[in-house]
């Protein structure tokens, strides 16, 4: 699967390096996670732990409203 941040594909360590610049400031923040329905859990995980490991106070992953019929 693709990673982007801000609409631009970015490799994990490339993620990983973007996230340590936040520094202390990261703690006060929200990781926003936004992931296909065909994104693999393994992934979503990785970058949870990445988040996490960068100092982010807070994870969130987004969600779409259900379409209705």
């Amino acid at each position: 699967g693709e990673v982007s941040l801000n609409d631009e594909s970015i490799s994990l360590q490339g993620l990983e390096q973007h996230l340590k610049t936040y520094g202390a400031r990261a703690s006060g923040m929200t990781f926003l996670l936004h992931a296909d329905t065909d994104a693999r859990h393994g992934k979503v995980v990785a970058l949870m732990d990445l988040a996490k490991t960068a100092g982010f106070g807070k994870l969130a992953i987004a969600t779409e409203e259900k379409k209705q019929k």
